[in-house]
């Protein structure tokens, strides 16, 4: 990943959202303290990925600067992110992490971004995903999953359309949208 790091936007995470994380599980898990929490492996995986969806969800409207991001919503211990509307548009955010690389259908989705979180809170946000754009980048098909058999994983991003601001992704998804 680190040689494709030219083609996302970095993006400043504060250190009081880690936090925020932990106040959120313990919640949903019903424990007193992250110590509590992370004493079971359960619990810890449940954080970690907890800790990833957050993240890129702030990160994408921090970026977009789309206002104060809802906390409230957050702490629904079944919370499902829904795709992000814009007009006619609908942008999913998928995160992946350092070790991994996002692994997905490319007939499923329309448009989408992705986040590269680091442990570190280094965040950093890709380019528009099309349909047609993510289905000529995307690897071949992974080890066969029944429940899945068109998962692919995508390791390239250099072909993503990059976009600087809310602005920006609007111009990028109405060219798109003309194109078709």
């Amino acid at each position: 990943m680190i040689r494709q790091i030219q083609y996302f936007n970095k993006v400043f995470v504060p250190k009081f959202i880690e936090a925020k994380i932990q106040e959120c599980a313990i919640e949903h898990l019903g424990v007193r303290d992250i110590g509590k929490l992370r004493d079971k492996f359960e619990g810890q995986r449940y954080y970690d990925s907890l800790r990833l969806d957050i993240i890129s969800e702030f990160v994408f409207e921090k970026f977009l600067d789309l206002g104060d991001f809802e906390w409230d919503k957050r702490r629904i211990k079944n919370y499902q992110r829904n795709s992000y509307e814009f007009g006619i548009h609908q942008i999913k955010v998928v995160n992946f992490s350092v070790g991994s690389f996002p692994k997905l259908n490319p007939q499923a989705i329309s448009n989408i971004v992705f986040t590269y979180i680091k442990p570190d809170l280094k965040c950093y946000i890709s380019g528009i995903g099309t349909r047609e754009i993510i289905s000529n980048i995307s690897e071949s098909p992974l080890e066969y999953n029944p429940l899945n058999p068109e998962l692919k994983e995508i390791r390239d991003f250099k072909k993503l359309v990059p976009f600087e601001d809310l602005n920006g992704l609007l111009q990028a998804l109405k060219l798109h949208h003309d194109l078709e």
